[in-house]
């Protein structure tokens, strides 16, 4: 048996929060800590300018904002921190009861 990648069916956060379906859990409610992971490894990284960006984007307090201002970071960033910041997105989409059976 193959070990298959958990992360190969996640999407952008964009059609993530979009796709929330009556009756799973809250996505938006998963933002919190993703959140926090992006600002944190955005200002590891020194990319003070875009962890101010996120911060922007929580104040406003629009889940859909959010998640495409993740997805507008991740296009923003050198290659190793995209893919430190899809694991994030990753983390939140497999999340228990995101799961849409497939």
């Amino acid at each position: 048996m193959a070990d298959e990648d958990p992360c190969a069916s996640c999407v952008s956060m964009t059609e993530w929060i979009q796709n929330e379906d009556e009756g799973e859990e809250c996505r938006s409610c998963l933002l919190p800590p993703v959140i926090q992971w992006y600002r944190d490894e955005l200002q590891e990284k020194g990319l003070d300018n875009l962890a101010s960006q996120i911060k922007a984007a929580v104040e406003s307090g629009d889940p859909l904002l959010m998640a495409k201002k993740f997805d507008e970071v991740k296009e923003r960033v050198p290659g190793n921190v995209k893919e430190r910041l899809k694991e994030f997105d990753c983390y939140a989409q497999i999340h228990k009861g995101n799961g849409d059976g497939e």
